[in-house]
């Protein structure tokens, strides 16, 4: 069974988060009315006297809680992510942005409501997967208590039980109190985790020494194996390792290579401006993507990638990769127009060659670009009229496009008019260097029309 992946938000933050979504101004919060306060017809949410707190036991460690048969988990001490130097760099770059910088400020609401801090409310998380399903252990930093009763706030609350334990069910998981720790995640887990359990190995193969925030491991977790990885923080730099082995071939290579090329070009424009404001050489990013290692030997892989510098500086960097990286992935979604049209425009030549006859077949003469300059589309999207696909050649082949497009094209064809080269240019980042992509389309000497092999020359750019 694989490793299921779980959003960081979804373990650390949403269970004292969701209310902030929809929940109503603060001096609307309803009360912590007991069970049979409930209006009617509403479902009754049970307090802490309802049996939302566990009975005085000797409390446990979110370790503690883990099944033998885990295939994988994740450990992440929250309190030392606080501590990291990044962090509260991090939390200032994050006010930078308005959607996030609203959602920190219904944080800071809702700690008022619930009466401590809910950035601070976290010590420790861990994730795990078993047979049974996908689980999630939190160890608070208030009282179990004050944490159910602070989940309670949020208007998505409604009465739930794992078992004979009752809860808070938010969304499709309920959350039940136990022994000091929060529990989530798929019932049948939650349910083998509140029995005693054997001992599982994890404490010690997530044991995070005296620098690692977070550790994961996993035995299986889709073509990985043998998966350790860890996330380290010292006052001069943050440092990520992994080591697992792969079942076969060198794709994860390639796939690797593509996905970390753009970051050895630099930052993109936005993380440029970011770490200018900052105060940080833009070509420090560059430097720690070019320090990144993905080392093969044989079906064993090793990543590291170490961001150096100051708190501002790594949390800075971090910020940049995932700004350029946004960037890149939207600029590589709009490549997919250009390779799109071109295979259109390239069919419509083949099906009017085709309609003319094996012997009379030609293409039409050469099409002018849409729009006629590539300014038209620096950094920008070009929406075009009728008139602009008004050439002879265009209405020949009843291609235009009514949306606006991100690309110029156009066809140049051969004086035989047995060739075609369909091109289509384009500025994705407005920086002056064009993308080039080409399709040719040639008839051959059986008067068959065939499309070639797409070739592309910057494509991102």
């Amino acid at each position: 069974m694989a490793l299921a992946p779980y959003p960081i938000k979804a373990f650390v933050f949403s269970l004292f988060l969701t209310a902030c979504g929809s929940s109503p101004a603060p001096s609307a919060v309803p009360p912590l009315a007991s069970t049979e306060a409930a209006p009617t017809g509403a479902p009754a949410v049970p307090t802490a006297s309802a049996g939302l707190s566990e009975a005085p036991k000797a409390p446990l460690e979110p370790l503690d809680l883990i099944a033998a048969d885990a295939v994988g988990a994740v450990r992440i001490d929250l309190d030392r992510l606080r501590a990291s130097p990044a962090f509260a760099e991090a939390l200032k770059l994050v006010d930078t942005f308005p959607e996030a910088s609203t959602q920190h400020a219904k944080l800071n609401t809702y700690s008022m409501i619930c009466g401590f801090p809910l950035l601070e409310a976290v010590k420790e998380v861990v994730i795990a997967q078993s047979p049974q399903g996908s689980l999630i252990v939190i160890k608070p930093s208030v009282s179990t208590e004050q944490a159910m009763r602070c989940l309670r706030l949020s208007p998505e609350a409604r009465s739930g039980s794992v078992g004979s334990r009752r809860g808070v069910r938010l969304g499709g998981s309920t959350i039940v109190a136990y022994r000091g720790l929060l529990v989530t995640g798929d019932d049948e887990a939650v349910e083998r985790a509140l029995q005693p359990q054997t001992a599982n190995g994890m404490r010690q193969r997530l044991d995070l020494g005296t620098d690692t925030i977070a550790r994961g491991v996993a035995d299986e977790a889709g073509p990985v194996r043998g998966l350790t990885a860890d996330l380290r923080a010292t006052d001069s730099a943050l440092t990520f390792d992994a080591r697992f082995t792969v079942l076969r071939g060198d794709l994860d290579v390639r796939m690797v290579k593509s996905q970390t090329a753009f970051l050895k070009q630099g930052p993109s424009p936005r993380a440029r401006e970011l770490l200018t404001s900052l105060g940080i050489d833009p070509n420090e990013m560059k430097r720690t993507a070019e320090g990144f290692v993905y080392d093969v030997q044989g079906t064993s892989r090793h990543v590291r990638l170490v961001v150096a510098g100051s708190g501002r500086t790594q949390a800075g960097i971090l910020a940049a990769m995932v700004l350029s990286g946004i960037e890149h992935q939207a600029m590589k979604g709009q490549t997919y127009e250009a390779r799109g049209t071109l295979r259109h425009i390239a069919q419509s030549l083949v099906t009017l060659s085709e309609a003319e006859g094996p012997s009379q077949g030609k293409f039409p003469v050469s099409a002018p670009s849409v729009p006629g300059s590539t300014e038209a589309i620096r950094g920008k999207a070009y929406t075009s009229t009728a008139a602009n696909w008004g050439h002879a050649s265009w209405k020949a082949i009843g291609f235009a496009l009514h949306a606006p497009q991100r690309y110029a094209y156009s066809f140049a064809t051969t004086p035989d008019r047995k060739h075609v080269v369909v091109r289509a240019r384009g500025d994705l980042n407005g920086d002056g260097k064009l993308s080039l992509f080409e399709l040719k389309v040639d008839i051959d000497a059986t008067g068959v029309a065939r499309v070639g092999e797409l070739t592309e020359a910057n494509p991102e750019e």
